[in-house]
């Protein structure tokens, strides 16, 4: 099977429920990805009382069989677990074969709606497997090892999140934040959860076919489901929170608990506080949070303070965040991260239309590009989508200053 070929939707599949075969061997085989088989029927477990266990399989492995085309590859039963498998034929380690999946990620989420985006993401995050929280309002799913341990996955992961709609309804259970995990008495794997009302309000209806145990348990539970409330976070975002875990967390060792749960503030950013649904844009705080603090125009050029002042109260320089595609251009998807760069006030305003001279404008934007690879990345793949191929980047970038 060649990642190339798949759709976003079976590209996703694989980012979020991949896993090695045998988790000791670091270039496996094979990749697998599984789910356990449900057939419970409790108050909040319910498969319906009409389908027995061989019938609810066989509707699920059909359903996700054809709602899935992920080539020679197909879902089968397996002792108690349906599941998929792909041949690690490049050998390659987990963390850079979901590289290459995100990197056709990138290429293929420029095409869709942000709303369709968020759907996607929430079904093939959450649906696959995962466990159905009525009493905490969540659906979750575990986070592998191999995903929690690898800076460069939850990195490329908050920037899929940023894409999306859900930040507000997402939440991350830190594992390595408990005392148990840090003495080595639980090793818990960290859990990815998203608000369970939330999904039912919106997505719910769309998994009956790939997972009708699950639909019938958002069906079964709607009377107290109808009650719950969708999640809203005063005081931090999702985005945020993840960033401090990717970057205080993930790959350390000696951790200091009590002193990371002050900075992350534990008390107020996992209250979940009634209210509207909250929409922010993700893309923008991303590039907020990581872009590197510089002038992507200007800073081999020239000094940083001949350019712009200090902010006020702090040790870090004011940079403004510029779109390398303009925003005014409506029919290309903008708001993603690679589509943000930071600017000195100069170059910003030396980028807008008809200001500065041709020769200039297009010097900043070839240096834009040139610092910044996943940028030009994402030109390129614009371009490619919008038919344009055989203009070069920076006239590309040019035309469509507004």
């Amino acid at each position: 099977m060649n990642i190339k070929d798949l759709g976003l939707r079976e590209l996703m599949f694989l980012y979020f429920n991949l896993k090695n075969k045998n988790s000791k061997n670091k270039i496996p085989d094979k990749f697998v990805a599984e789910s356990i088989i449900k057939t419970a029927n409790k108050e909040t477990a319910v498969i319906s009382p009409n389908e027995n266990k061989k019938d609810y399989v066989k509707l699920r492995l059909e359903g996700l069989n054809e709602n899935y085309d992920f080539k020679e590859n197909h879902f089968i039963k397996a002792n108690k677990t349906i599941k998929i498998s792909f041949e690690n034929k490049n050998h390659q380690s987990l963390e850079d074969y979901l590289f290459d999946v995100y990197t056709e990620i990138k290429k293929k989420y420029i095409h869709v709606t942000t709303d369709k985006f968020s759907e996607i993401f929430a079904i093939e995050a959450f649906v696959f497997r995962g466990s159905f929280d009525l009493t905490a309002n969540f659906l979750t799913t575990d986070m592998h090892s191999s995903r929690t341990a690898s800076k460069k996955y939850i990195g490329n992961l908050i920037k899929l999140i940023s894409l999306t709609n859900l930040d507000s309804q997402l939440n991350l259970n830190f594992r390595q934040l408990q005392k148990q995990y840090v003495d080595n008495n639980v090793k818990r794997a960290t859990q990815f959860r998203i608000n369970l009302h939330y999904f039912y309000e919106n997505y719910y209806q769309k998994i009956k076919d790939i997972n009708p145990y699950r639909y019938q348990q958002f069906k079964d539970n709607e009377t107290k489901l109808v009650q719950k409330k969708d999640s809203k976070y005063d005081d931090s975002s999702f985005i945020e929170r993840i960033s401090f875990y990717q970057k205080n967390i993930v790959g350390k060792s000696n951790i200091e608990i009590n002193k990371l749960r002050e900075m992350l503030n534990f008390s107020k950013i996992n209250a979940q506080n009634d209210g509207k649904k909250r929409r922010s844009n993700n893309a923008k705080k991303f590039a907020q949070l990581n872009a590197p603090e510089r002038c992507s125009a200007c800073f081999e050029k020239y000094k940083t303070e001949d350019r712009t002042f200090k902010r006020k109260n702090s040790d870090f320089w004011y940079f403004e965040l510029h779109h390398v595609i303009s925003f005014a251009n409506k029919r290309i998807q903008t708001e993603v991260p690679e589509n943000y760069v930071k600017l000195c006030p100069a170059c910003h305003r030396a980028l807008t239309p008809n200001r500065a001279q041709e020769n200039y404008q297009k010097e900043l934007i070839a240096n834009i590009l040139e610092n910044n690879a996943e940028t030009k990345e994402y030109v390129e793949n614009i371009k490619k989508s919008t038919c344009e191929n055989e203009k070069s980047d920076i006239e590309y970038v040019f035309e469509k200053l507004k």
